[in-house]
């Protein structure tokens, strides 16, 4: 489950106290973008205690290189941003199952970096 090429963004999931607590008071999720082509969300407790490098989902919604990754603060989202401009939005409510996918975000030209605001407006 490890990547298989260069990890460029790590983002761990914004998760409030009460959240940890419900998750049996272990760390937030994190997720890696990697020039592989995907996405990768680990369980960061799991990878601590049980020494797993066994990730809970791997996401290749992107058409090239993942170069970027972030975590929505006000919804259940993770935006990741790719080489060939295309944004995808995955749902962390739902399996991190794709829910938006913009092949023309940047035309061709790669997405670098994004982030989330408060109020739900993404940034590349």
């Amino acid at each position: 489950d490890e990547h298989t090429n260069t990890v460029f963004c790590v983002a761990f999931q914004g998760l409030q106290m009460a959240d940890m607590e419900s998750k049996g008071g272990g760390m937030p999720d994190l997720a890696t973008a990697s020039y592989d082509g995907t996405t990768r969300v680990w369980d960061v407790q799991r990878c601590l205690t049980k020494n797993s490098k066994r990730c809970l989902a791997s996401l290749r919604g992107s058409l090239g290189g993942v170069w970027c990754c972030a975590y929505a603060s006000d919804q259940p989202l993770l935006i990741t941003g790719c080489s060939k401009g295309t944004l995808c939005a995955y749902s962390t409510a739902n399996k991190h199952q794709l829910v938006s996918r913009s092949t023309q975000a940047h035309g061709q030209n790669a997405i670098f970096t994004c982030a989330t605001s408060p109020t739900g407006h993404v940034a590349t």
